[in-house]
Formats: C-alpha cells, structure tokens, sequence
C-alpha cells in the first residue's frame, strides 16, 4: 500500500502464526527456526536441505524454447522466481562448509558444457561458488552464469558434477542435485562420470535430471539424451527423471517438495526414512489419520481431502475459546489457535466420547477406528476398515495380521497369497462360515451352508481374492453389496433345466447338465438369436450381437492400459485396481462380437478384434511374446485374448506411469494389421 503497486505475494514478510495461516497460500512452520517462519504452502513439506542445479550451458540451449526466446535464460529466470519464494535458510554462503545449518533451504548452481569447462560463481561473487540461504547472493550467483554461458557446441558434465560434490558440506541436510539439459551429455555413463556420479551418490546426494524441449514434439535425439542422462541418476532411475516442455520446469520447480508430485514424493520424505516433516501444509496430508493428529487440520469425510482448521482463522484466545463449534482451544506457547486434538481425553471422559477409545497398555485415548460415515472413507482408510452396506456402517476390518502364521492361527481368519495389495495385512482375509450352529450358519445362507454336520462355505466363496474367484467360470465378484465377495454366477444359480431354459439370459448346457450364461456370438441361427432379449441378429453379416454392441462396425481396437504401481490399490468395491480392470476385461470380450479369426489373419471377417499393451515403465510396452495368446497382435478368437489375459495379470509390471513406448507399440500393432474398411479404435485406461 506505500508504493500503490500490486507485488507478488511474499510469505516470508508475515512474522506472526496467525496472519500467516490466514493467507491463502502461505504456511507457518513451526519447525522453522526457534519460534517458527511463515512459507508459501508449496513448500512446507521440503526439509533441510540443500539443492545444486547443473544447468546446461550448451549453444542448443541459447535457442527459443516456445515462448521463451532462450532456454538458458528461462532456466535462469524460473531459478530466479524459485527462489524468492523457497524457504531459504537466512545463511551465507561463505560459511556454508563451517557451521551447522538447522533452516530451510539452502541453493547453489553450477553451468556445465564443454569437456573440462563448467563453471560456478567466483570467490568473490555471491555465495562465492557454495550453497547459500541468502537470496542477494543467489541472485547474484545467477546473474554470474547468465553473463558467463559457456556456449559450446558439445555437453560434458563430469566437471560439473565434481563442483557440486564439493558444495554438499553437512551431513545433517538432504541433498538434492538436480541436471537440467537438452542435449545429449557425451560423458553420461562413462567411467570418470560413472565415478563422480558414485561418490555423490556415496554422501547421500539424490540426484535427479529434467530433460527440457522447445516444444511438445519430441526431437529426434530425444531417445538418446534421455538415455544418456539416465546413467547420472539415482536409483529408482525412471522416478528420478523427468521429460518436459521448458515451459513446464517451472511448474517441476514449484512442486519439489509436494509428495503428491513424482519428485516431491521422494524429496519430502525425511533423509533415511519414508516419514514426513512433524508438520506441513494440510493438503499434502493424504490419509484421515495422519491429518487429524494435525491440530491445524481437518479432516473431510465426504471430499477425502485434508484443508486447514476452522480455528487457524481465529487470531485473538477470548475468539479462539469462544469458538466451541469447531473445538478449538488456543495454544499459549504459539499464539495459534488449533483444534482441540481428537480423543485428548482423560480416562472418563474417553469412555463419555463414543468417537474414541481408551487403550489400557498405553493409556492413552485414541481416536475409535473406521469413524467413516460414507463408503469411500471407509474403504480407502489404511488402518483396514469395511463397509457394511446392508446397515451403512463403517466397521474395523477383523483380521489385520501381516504375518501369515500369526493370520491363520486366528480361526476366523486365512492367509491368501494370492490377494496382493499395499497394506501389510491385505493377504489375510476374514474367513466366513467358522460357526458351529446351524442356526446361525442358516442366516448367512448366501455365503454358507450346514454339511455333514458343520457349516461350510459354498464353493465360490472359498475363492477370496477377485482375480482367482473370476478364473472360476461359475463364479464373479460381487459388488452389488459390501463387504464384496465372491458368488455363483445368476444362471448357475439354476440347477433346473426348464428355470433355466425359461430365464433368456441363460441356456442349459445338456453335455455338463449346467445352466450358463448366453453369448450371443454362440447362437448362429437367427430365430434363436431374436428369441434372447439380450441379442440382436445383424442381416448384414449373418451374426448374432450383444443388443450393447449392434452398432459396432468391423473394428480393431488397441486397449493400451495402465499397469503401474498405483492400480494395485483397492478401488472402491474392487479391492486390487489392476485385477478389476483386467477382469472386466475379461468379461467385455465374452460379449463382444468378435470375429472369432485368430491372430495374423490377413483378411479379417465381420466383428471386432482387440490387442492389448500394457504401459508402465519408461522405454516399455509389454505384450504377449510370440507363441503366447495373439502374440503381441489384434485377434477375434476369445481363447487366445483370455490367454493374453492370463499373461498380463502374471506379468504386471508395478512401475511408474509411462505411456510413449506403448502408444509406439500400438501405432506398429494398427501398420503391421491394416486390413480396408476396418474402424480404427485406440482406448487408453488409466488411473493417472
């Protein structure tokens, strides 16, 4: 208001917890400094750390970068803007070696380019060439190397990475080197590169690289630059590298410490462990629990998002205390007023509070598990709830062992191997049917029934885990009801053969006197096709079709579908992401109008063909190999894709999201397949 200018909000400026946590944007860190610091919110998950960028300074990097007349220059500015709003330590450069450093973030840079030259700022010029806290001399240690581009021809970074070892000094700070190129780094994977590589790799540093273009088209050494950088990096490789537009950096820049970002995820965890910081921004929290030990935060049932108390608005105690509605009570110490912490009871009042519980070994109140009162709460809640559906009641999961001796020990619990998952205790499910009254096994006739003299669970309920309950053609899981389980299918239900033959969407197979489903694609006359609701006889082509698929042309589809780390989750109903997806898979081909031609027909018939290609890692499309299913190529025959089914589910690959290779993969499956007058279908699935 002095100067009558509208300026960037600069959070640094607010010196008091209250102001601070009411501006949208900014966060007091009460682990900063002895009474705490107020920081922009994108930052309040970084630790003590410190962070050297080797910046390319390679004649391709004075070319225009889109919007951006020069690359160089723009890394310099989004370095620029970075820093004003970092969390920056306070300290000098000029003792960064010397004295032990218990702020914020601290920065240094380094120009690397021609064999044998890279460059950092002198001796007497800003940090004089270290890592530093002070944003004068990091402004000025950037001026320094946008006067001094080196401008060759060829990048070399052995130097470069050598400098930077040097300005990593304590031990007691995360370490961070992140290379930022375009080119093709000549001695990336060399063994003197190799080395210094090592020896930073040796003192903790995590390195990471972004491979910056001009545009969204990748240029033709992208493949090799990309490989080449890859050698410098920390392992997990893939996760520590990223491929992006100049335009993008500084958004990367901005995240680095959000975990919800691929390398904020492994620079927000504190050093040696997967813990983060005591506290941080309440949107970077992202499971109930671990938000609601936040005093500042609050959990939201129905959204699952994690955002700022109500209290934290509250900068005066008499407003603080009166404010009974959102529980707050006002911290002396601090100056803030937070909520009241969930279950802070003593004893008595723990047993008054029907939200908590009193655990007598610890003696302490906790808050009562599976307090959900929507359904998906319930079921993303990493400390294993259920949901009831029958009663809309969010209930403890019963058998949360991670051990499988210690599960099946428990009578009413079984250890599947078979149910994979990202909790420790997922294998071990609880086990219906265990009780030895009849009456009682009676009431639970959907799952149980009382045979020679015991209650005993009906064949497909014996199947715990989706993906083998599908392999089992007589079953499917449930998810018409939670818990989910795994029940007979609607026309095995029919042990008669005129209910079954009365019900259109069955049919009696006389040769296993059983009662199935109908395909449609099975009925090759057309009275018998008309005679099912569900199907409708195509003139055309003389085919019976699902009614779903009767306007389907002669089509290939290539299904390209996610199979990284992330789909292993539960999703909603469906307790592992990547079977759900390949299950139902399995039972749209079933119904699919295929052509029922195996793969590497050169003239295909009538009805659809699919391929499928699984992404993930970088640099891979996985596809059955040939020999196995279609071999890699579209087919109509249902039995070979329920063999590249199988083999998929066998061969899931659990990495990160990489899509390039296998959208590669797929151009080559549609060239190697052209056939006229097919439509041309290509279907992404994907969780993010």
């Amino acid at each position: 208001a002095t100067n009558n200018k509208c300026v960037d909000k600069d959070c640094s400026k607010i010196t008091t917890p209250c102001p601070c946590n009411k501006d949208l944007g900014c966060f007091w860190d009460t682990t900063f400094g002895a009474n705490g610091a107020c920081v922009s919110g994108s930052f309040g998950g970084c630790p003590l750390m410190d962070v050297v960028v080797l910046v390319d300074g390679t004649t391709s990097m004075k070319s225009a970068f889109g919007r951006h007349g020069s690359g160089y220059q723009a890394v310099m500015e989004f370095l620029r803007d970075w820093a004003k709003t970092l969390p920056l330590s306070g300290d000098s450069g000029k003792v960064a070696g010397s004295v032990k450093v218990d702020n914020g973030v601290r920065v240094g840079v380094v120009q690397f380019a021609a064999q044998g030259r890279a460059t950092k700022s002198g001796p007497n010029q800003g940090s004089g060439g270290r890592v530093t806290g002070l944003l004068s001399e990091l402004g000025a240690d950037l001026d320094y190397q946008e006067a001094k581009m080196i401008d060759t021809k060829e990048a070399y970074i052995t130097g470069a990475l050598k400098l930077a070892q040097d300005m990593f000094t304590r031990p007691e700070r995360k370490k961070v080197l992140i290379v930022v190129s375009d080119s093709i780094i000549m001695d990336a994977g060399r063994d003197e590169a190799n080395a210094a590589v090592s020896a930073l790799l040796g003192v903790g540093v995590n390195v990471f690289g972004v491979l910056v273009r001009p545009a969204a088209a990748f240029p033709p050494t992208a493949g090799t630059a990309r490989n080449a950088m890859l050698n410098l990096l920390s392992d997990v490789r893939d996760e520590h590298f990223l491929d992006a537009q100049m335009k993008d950096l500084k958004s990367i820049l901005n995240t680095l410490c959000d975990p919800s970002k691929q390398f904020g995820r492994l620079i927000s965890s504190a050093q040696g462990s997967g813990a983060l910081k005591p506290t941080q921004p309440c949107p970077m929290y992202f499971e109930r629990n671990s938000c609601n030990k936040d005093a500042a935060c609050r959990w939201s049932a129905s959204l699952l998002v994690c955002s700022d108390s109500a209290c934290l608005r509250h900068c005066d105690e008499a407003v603080c205390k009166a404010d009974t509605s959102n529980l707050c009570q006002w911290d002396t110490t601090k100056g803030i007023c937070y909520k009241k912490r969930i279950c802070d009871h003593v004893i008595s009042e723990c047993a008054a509070d029907p939200g908590c519980e009193w655990k007598a070994a610890e003696s302490v109140c906790v808050e009562r598990r599976c307090q959900h009162r929507a359904e998906a709460g319930c079921l993303n809640d990493p400390v294993g709830c259920v949901w009831n559906s029958k009663s809309d009641h969010c209930i403890p999961r019963t058998c949360t062992y991670s051990d499988k001796d210690a599960c099946n020990l428990d009578v009413t619990c079984a250890w599947d191997a078979a149910i994979v998952g990202t909790q420790a205790w997922t294998s071990c499910v609880e086990k219906p049917c265990t009780t030895t009254d009849p009456t009682k096994c009676a009431k639970d006739s959907k799952k149980c029934e009382w045979k020679q003299n015991r209650c005993q669970m009906k064949p497909c309920v014996q199947h715990f885990d989706e993906k083998t309950c599908d392999h089992d053609e007589g079953c499917h899981w449930d998810v018409s009801e939670s818990p989910t389980m795994c029940g007979e299918k609607h026309c095995r239900k029919l042990k008669a053969e005129g209910s079954c033959n009365n019900d259109t969407k069955c049919a009696w197979n006389s040769t296993n006197n059983l009662c199935k489903e109908v395909i449609c694609s099975d009925l090759g006359e057309q009275c018998a096709c008309n005679d099912r609701d569900l199907c409708t006889w195509d003139t055309k082509n003389s085919v019976c079709k699902s009614v779903d698929f009767g306007g389907c042309p002669s089509m290939d589809v290539a299904v390209v579908f996610d199979g990284s780390g992330s789909m292993s989750q539960s999703f909603g109903r469906h307790p592992h992401g990547f079977y759900a997806m390949v299950e139902s898979l399995r039972d749209w081909f079933k119904t699919l109008p295929l052509t029922k031609e195996a793969a590497g027909v050169a003239t295909p018939g009538a009805g659809a063909r699919i391929g499928l290609i699984q992404f993930s890692a970088a640099n891979s499309a996985l596809k059955t190999p040939p020999g196995t299913g279609t071999g890699g190529r579209f087919s109509g025959s249902l039995a070979e894709l329920q063999v590249d089914l199988d083999w998929h589910e066998k061969n899931y690959a659990m990495k990160q999201t990489y899509i390039s290779s296998a959208l590669q993969s797929a151009g080559l499956m549609f060239q190697s397949a052209a056939a006229s007058g097919r439509a041309k279908i290509l279907l992404i699935l994907t969780d993010g």
